[in-house]
C-alpha cells in the first residue's frame, strides 16, 4: 500500500488505531519516513478524543425524536454523530457488492452511521459501469418520484405553527412560513403514507393550491436534503431483489 500511495497523486491512508499496544506495533514496523504522509488516528480509550457511539458497539441514545417540544435551538445539539466521513458508492471487493450512501446521525435504524439509499451487484469488470450506471438512475434522482413515499427525512422533527411549520435537526431549526401552501403540505409529508402523486392530487382537489406552487416547494424541500430519499432500501432484516439475485441489505447476497 505504500508503494501505492507514493505512486500517487492519492489521498494517503488513514489508519484507525485503537490501543497504545497496536501503536507500538505501527512504530515498531515502519519507520518515521514510511508514515511521513499517514495519518495515524488515536482511538484508543485514554485519547480523550470524542467517540461516536456507532458500528459494532452502537449503544442508543436518547435523542432528538424525544425533544419535539424544544424551542431553544442550543438545547437541540446530542450527543451523536457519525463513524463515516464518506458519501458516494462504498464497494466490497469480496462479495462484489456496491452501496450508494450518505453520512448520518447513529441510530437503530442506521447503527453504522450512513444511510443506504441503493444495493446491488456486480459480477466483474465487464458489467461494473453498468451496475453503477443503473444504481445513478434508480436511485439519484433530481427530483422526488411521483410513485414514491413522500415525507421528511428519518432525523428530522416536524413541528406544525400556525402559519406553516418548523424542521428541527440536531443543529438548526428551519422555518418554512406561508400557511396556506405550507400547512396542509407539511401535515400530508409528515404523515409519510402517501406518494408524492398522491400529495399533489389531493392538495390540489381539496386545498385548492395552485399546482406551480406545490411543485415549487416540494423541489425546494427536495433540493435542501429534507426529504426522505431512500426509496428502496428495506433495512438489515429484508430483502430487494436484484435481478436473478437476492441481496440483503448490509450487501450479503443468497
Amino acid at each position: 500500500m505504500l508503494d501505492y500511495y507514493k505512486r500517487g497523486p492519492y489521498p494517503w491512508p488513514r489508519l484507525s488505531v485503537l490501543s497504545v499496544d497496536m501503536m507500538n506495533k505501527i512504530h515498531d514496523a515502519f519507520s518515521p519516513g514510511e508514515l511521513l504522509h499517514a495519518e495515524l488516528l488515536m482511538q484508543m480509550r485514554e485519547n480523550p478524543r470524542p467517540k461516536v457511539a456507532g458500528g459494532r458497539i452502537l449503544k442508543e441514545i436518547d435523542g432528538l425524536r424525544g425533544k419535539q417540544d424544544i424551542t431553544d435551538k442550543r438545547k437541540l445539539r446530542v450527543p451523536q454523530g457519525t463513524i463515516a466521513c464518506t458519501s458516494g458508492f462504498h464497494i466490497n471487493l469480496v462479495n462484489r457488492s456496491i452501496q450508494l450512501f450518505s453520512p448520518c446521525y447513529t441510530s437503530k435504524k442506521w447503527p453504522y452511521g450512513y444511510r443506504v439509499f441503493d444495493v446491488s451487484r456486480y459480477n466483474d469488470e465487464n458489467d461494473f459501469p453498468q451496475v453503477i450506471q443503473a444504481m445513478m438512475e434508480r436511485s439519484m434522482p433530481l427530483s422526488p418520484p411521483l410513485d414514491k413515499p413522500l415525507r421528511f427525512r428519518d432525523d428530522i422533527v416536524y413541528r406544525p405553527t400556525e402559519d406553516g411549520f418548523d424542521l428541527l435537526t440536531p443543529n438548526q431549526i428551519h422555518y418554512f412560513k406561508g400557511k396556506e401552501k405550507y400547512g396542509p403540505l407539511g401535515e400530508l409529508i409528515a404523515a409519510g403514507d402517501r406518494t408524492y402523486a398522491q400529495v399533489y392530487e389531493q392538495l390540489v382537489k381539496e386545498h385548492g393550491i395552485n399546482p406551480i406552487i406545490i411543485k415549487t416547494v416540494v423541489q425546494r424541500l427536495f433540493d435542501g436534503g429534507f426529504l426522505d430519499e431512500v426509496y428502496y432500501y428495506k433495512g438489515d432484516d429484508k430483502y430487494e431483489h436484484r435481478g436473478t439475485e437476492q441481496v440483503s441489505a448490509n450487501g450479503c447476497y443468497e
